[in-house]
């Protein structure tokens, strides 16, 4: 879930099936849980991250990931640029699988670049009491 700002939310353009829309959510929930528990400051906190840090960079080769489709639907639909479509696809999906996660709570801000980041707060609700 998102807390402390209300995030609009808009609808991602590739007419996908809600299958594969379903391994791209999970795909990406299970990046962002990644990213959550291997990334920390100096001083043990959490760090922030973007679609980029989790999809970018050498991450940004998303042959045989379920993130393909959307490259793959944008190309087949004629877009003139199917990897900046299915990038933007991408950012709504993150936005809302944040928002929708019932188990941990994030912060969301802008750069000065204009990027959304995301902080994920330390709160995890299901969290094993006896561990």
């Amino acid at each position: 879930m998102i807390i402390g700002e209300n995030v609009s939310h808009q609808r991602i353009v590739a007419a996908i099936s809600q299958t594969d829309l379903l391994r791209i959510r999970d795909y990406i929930k299970g990046s962002v849980y990644c990213w959550c528990k291997n990334n920390q400051d100096n001083k043990g906190g959490n760090t922030r991250f973007t679609a980029n840090d989790l999809f970018g960079g050498l991450n940004s080769n998303w042959h045989d990931t379920p993130l393909q489709i959307l490259t793959d639907w944008h190309s087949n639909d004629g877009a003139q640029h199917p990897g900046l479509r299915a990038w933007k696809d991408l950012r709504y999906i993150l936005m809302k699988v944040i928002a929708d996660d019932s188990r941990r709570s994030f912060r969301t801000d802008h750069t000065e670049k204009g990027r959304r980041t995301y902080l994920w707060t330390g709160i995890d609700s299901h969290k094993p009491e006896n561990l």
